[in-house]
This record gives C-alpha cells, structure tokens and sequence, in this order.
C-alpha cells in the first residue's frame, strides 16, 4: 500500500498462490511482525490493543452473517503498526475526531483512541449487530481497564 510515496504493511500477506493460512496463522504473523516493529512511544497502546483484540474472531463474528441483509458487505481488519503508521503520514489535526465508518469489532477506533494524535473523541458505526455488540463490550473492557489503572494510581 502506498501513501505519499511511502510504503505500509499490506493488509494481508502477498503469498504465491500454492500457500494456503488460516486467519489465526495471518493473526499470529502480524503478532510477531508487530511486536519487533512497534514504534517505542507506542508499545504500551499496543499491550492494550493486544490484550483487548487477541482472542476475538472478527472474521467468524462476520460469517454469522453471511446472508440476508448483510450478505454484500465484506469485512477486514487493520494492523495497529500500520495503522498507527498511516495516521502519522496523514497527520491528523489535534483535537480532531475520528470516524470509521463500517468499524467491524472497533480495531482502528481502538487504534486511533490509543494512539498518540490525541483525538477529542473516536467513533465507530457499524451495521451487522455481532460486530457492533462485540465492539461494545470491548469499550465496556476498555473503560473498566483504565478505571483499574486510575485507581491502581491513585
């Protein structure tokens, strides 16, 4: 993927056609590209990504609705390193917010939350119901984890 001449991890690994992973085997590359890759002032954000993200499916979450009204969406998912790295190239204002529009189990509003732009606020709108109640109970983790570290602090 190119953006003003610079280069991002692709979303998917480009594989010759003769090899074949599961979304896990793609998940736990990522997880181990990320983990060498990870911008230092960002590595704590990523321990959070990671611990909020590691063990949800968003793409078996997906499939649950596969047909009817949801049957023509696709969904994909964003890499917190790459995505972090975009949103340098793109330099977002300060103060600004963040929206996504399709935002599946929430990965680049947490990505974007997380990160050092300092968003105002981060939004997520997201039509197939598994995909937005998951995201919300990941807000739901997310606010008890910071409530547990202020209080932790305090």
């Amino acid at each position: 993927l190119r953006v003003s001449g610079a280069i991002l991890a692709s979303p998917k690994p480009c594989l010759p056609s003769h090899v074949s992973l599961s979304n896990k085997d793609v998940a736990i590359m990522y997880s181990m590209f990320g983990a060498l890759y990870v911008e230092p002032s960002l590595r704590s954000a990523h321990e959070v990504f990671k611990l909020l993200f590691d063990d949800l499916d968003g793409h078996a979450l997906s499939a649950d609705h596969g047909t009817g009204a949801w049957n023509g969406f696709s969904y994909g998912e964003i890499c917190f390193e790459s995505f972090s790295e975009l949103l340098n190239l793109l330099q977002p204002r300060p103060g600004g917010n963040f929206y996504d529009l399709g935002s599946g189990t929430g990965k680049a509003v947490f990505a974007a939350a997380l990160g050092k732009h300092r968003f105002v606020s981060c939004h997520g709108v997201e039509l197939v119901p598994t995909l937005h109640e998951a995201a919300c109970q990941l807000a739901d983790q997310m606010a008890s984890l910071a409530k547990q570290l202020t209080d932790e602090s305090l």
